[in-house]
C-alpha cells in the first residue's frame, strides 16, 4: 500500500530580485492611484539584484515558470515523476486544476515593474541598478 502524502504549511515565497521604494507624482497618483491599487505615492519595485536566497531561481535548470493558481502559493508534491498532491499555503487544490509545475517557484507580478505603473504615473528616481540601501524583503507582499 502507497504511504499517504503529507503536506505542510511552508513559508511565504518572495520576489526573486530585491524590491525597493519609489516615490510617484502625487498628483497622478490621486488620479490613478487606486486603479493601480496604490495606497500611498510610491511603488515598491524591482530592480537588478537576486534577493539573497533565491539564486536558485536562475541557477537551477529545471527551474520553470508557470502561472500561479487560484491566486496563491502553492506547494506541489511529486514522485516518479507523477502528481500526488497540491496545496496551497494552508488548503488541498484540486490536482485536476493543475497542468504541470514545481516544489518551490519564487513569484513576479506585472506590479513590481516600472513599466506597469509609468503609462500614468511618474516615478522619481527610479534605476533598474538599484540603491546601495537594501529594504527589509518582509515588508513587501
Amino acid at each position: 500500500m502507497e504511504e499517504k502524502p503529507v503536506l505542510t504549511d511552508f513559508p511565504k515565497i518572495h520576489c526573486p530580485f530585491i524590491r525597493q521604494t519609489f516615490d510617484v507624482n502625487k498628483e497622478q497618483w490621486k488620479e490613478h492611484g487606486s486603479g493601480l491599487n496604490l495606497r500611498k505615492p510610491e511603488v515598491y519595485l524591482v530592480v537588478d539584484r537576486v534577493n539573497p536566497g533565491y539564486e536558485w531561481v536562475f541557477e537551477d535548470p529545471d527551474t520553470i515558470a508557470v502561472e500561479k493558481l487560484n491566486g496563491t502559493n502553492v506547494k506541489i508534491l511529486t514522485r516518479g515523476g507523477r502528481l500526488l498532491a497540491v496545496q496551497n499555503r494552508k488548503n488541498v487544490i484540486d490536482p485536476l486544476q493543475v497542468i504541470k509545475g514545481k516544489t518551490n517557484m519564487a513569484k513576479l507580478r506585472r506590479d513590481m515593474f516600472d513599466w506597469y505603473y509609468s503609462p500614468k504615473i511618474e516615478i522619481f528616481e527610479y534605476d533598474k541598478t538599484g540603491r546601495n540601501e537594501i529594504e527589509d524583503q518582509e515588508q513587501f507582499d
